[in-house]
């Protein structure tokens, strides 16, 4: 199941980051937001449901990094319509975190959450 999310997860974060790039001020450039999107996504979902990695803080922190390290090269390729570091540090850290708690999975009824 660990495969089968990261893939689905991470096309629909490719679809959605080409649809922002469509909107976008600039020259819509499909292909390259495409590929970009794959880059971001399959790395960051991959990364947040690691499932040989049960701890859940060194996941999570693994996940930001990936988050931070993925956007950074795929700004670096120029894939992305920004190339401020600042911007893709943040939005790396953003969609790293976001993903990890968005894939966490749920504690049972009556149990904490590790």
């Amino acid at each position: 199941t660990w495969a089968l999310t990261t893939l689905v997860s991470g096309g629909f974060f490719a679809l959605g980051l080409v649809l922002i790039g469509t909107v976008s001020a600039g020259t819509p450039r499909p292909f390259d937001t495409l590929i970009a999107g794959l880059m971001i996504g399959l790395a960051i979902a991959g990364l947040a449901g690691l499932p040989w990695l049960p701890s859940r803080y060194p996941r999570l922190a693994l996940t930001a990094l990936g988050g931070i390290g993925t956007f950074l090269a795929v700004g670096y390729l120029g894939l992305f319509f920004d190339r401020s570091p600042t911007w893709l540090i943040l939005m790396g850290l953003g969609c790293g975190v976001g993903y990890f708690f968005g894939l966490e999975p749920a504690a049972e009824p009556g149990e904490r959450s590790p």
